[in-house]
């Protein structure tokens, strides 16, 4: 299941895409954006008639269950690295679940907008839609990406205010996620290492445990948006350090997510939750 009660699985998907820290940057424009902003975002593109083509990518083709049917065959043949290379590129969710996000659940209030407001939100989600699957596609140079990032450096007040959104910083919590993300995001390759060793050490079996109670703790405070944001924004400071897509699919980008989530809702997750998912990034906080 995908949407904004797993943005986690969102942002695992997101982390071994070449383009999927610019989509990171527009879903979150998405999840942060009011009334205020359509008309500007809906001028300037032309909205396509059709969603963009997503070529076929490595492992795309394959569903998860057919994935892993093929790579345990391709180990049996003695080929682990190309049983590895594809479950690598496998979606978890894939894009037709992203674009289900901004069209159902990140801009669902734009369906509630005044008749006269109406058609600049209308075009605005269609902007949305366009620049999220080019990123997924690996199209960083379609017109849509580019007027959706403009706007996003913009509204942020610059290309290198994106790491302290408004929303997420000011929120209970946020304050600690941002500055998480910014250690993160200027890791070096010894950091990298080190950072993955602890979440070897620290790997426990009841992360996924814990990371169900931090999501129902931000669903019943009504914090899934801004958890949403924190994940998104993980996105993009694990793309700027030096992980490889295989040690962020192999625990980086677990170790990283939980953290952040964990962090923005330790005012009102369990102790032990909190520990256990934290427990990774011990050093950086």
């Amino acid at each position: 299941m995908g949407g904004l009660v797993n943005m986690s699985a969102v942002g695992y998907d997101l982390v071994r895409l070449p383009g999927g820290a610019a989509a990171a940057r527009v879903l979150d424009l998405a999840v942060a954006l009011v009334e205020d902003d359509l008309d500007r975002l809906a001028s300037g593109v032309v909205p396509r008639a059709a969603e963009p083509h997503v070529p076929a990518q490595r492992g795309s083709s394959e569903h998860l269950p057919l994935a892993l049917r093929r790579s345990a065959d391709l180990v049996g043949e003695g080929r682990p690295e190309e049983a590895l290379a594809l479950l690598e590129g496998v979606p978890v969710l894939g894009p037709e679940v992203v674009v289900d996000l901004v069209r159902e659940e990140l801009l669902d209030w734009v369906g509630r907008l005044p008749v006269d407001h109406l058609s600049s939100g209308l075009r605005a989600t269609t902007v949305l839609r366009d620049a999220v699957i080019a990123c997924w596609a690996g199209q960083l140079d379609d017109p849509a990406v580019a007027h959706v990032l403009a706007y996003a450096d913009a509204r942020a007040g610059g290309p290198d205010a994106a790491g302290a959104a408004p929303g997420l910083a000011e929120a209970p919590g946020g304050a600690a996620v941002v500055g998480l993300l910014d250690a993160v995001a200027d890791l070096d390759r010894a950091g990298v290492l080190e950072l993955l060793d602890a979440a070897g050490a620290a790997r426990p079996a009841g992360w996924a445990q814990a990371m169900h109670a931090a999501t129902w703790a931000a669903h019943v405070t009504d914090r899934l948006r801004l958890a949403a944001r924190a994940q998104l924004q993980a996105v993009v400071a694990v793309r700027r350090a030096p992980f490889t897509t295989t040690e962020l699919a192999s625990g980086g980008w677990n170790a990283v997510s939980g953290a952040a989530l964990a962090l923005l809702l330790a005012d009102v997750l369990d102790e032990e939750s909190v520990a256990l998912l934290t427990a990774p990034v011990g050093p950086l906080l």
